[in-house]
């Protein structure tokens, strides 16, 4: 069983004991054998956002999306090493420019 499919699992069965009104983290401690830890984690969890689901919006964000990205492979696919020369020229000089103002 993998980590993930066991976190899940252990998920399942903290809410399931919530869902029946047991807030005893001893209780569920004795009766699933989960940690005392994950327990406390997703009770804050279910206190917070009322679902055990992930709360995402972690990490860094992406600079360009699927959009962006398939213009640009686009553009660089029609046109001529001169033209590129130039488009590298442009993005060089305007991320001195981001640079500066940051």
């Amino acid at each position: 069983m993998s980590s993930t499919s066991n976190l899940k699992n252990l998920q399942i069965s903290i809410l399931h004991f919530w869902n029946r009104g047991i807030r005893s983290v001893s209780r569920m401690r004795r009766e699933a054998s989960i940690p005392l830890r994950t327990i406390y984690y997703n009770i804050d969890k279910l206190k917070q956002t009322g679902s055990l689901q992930h709360r995402g919006g972690n990490g860094r964000p992406r600079v360009l999306d699927g959009l962006e990205k398939k213009t640009i492979g686009q553009f660089i696919k029609s046109t001529t090493k001169k033209d590129l020369e130039v488009v590298v020229e442009v993005i060089t000089v305007f991320s001195k420019q981001t640079t500066l103002l940051k």
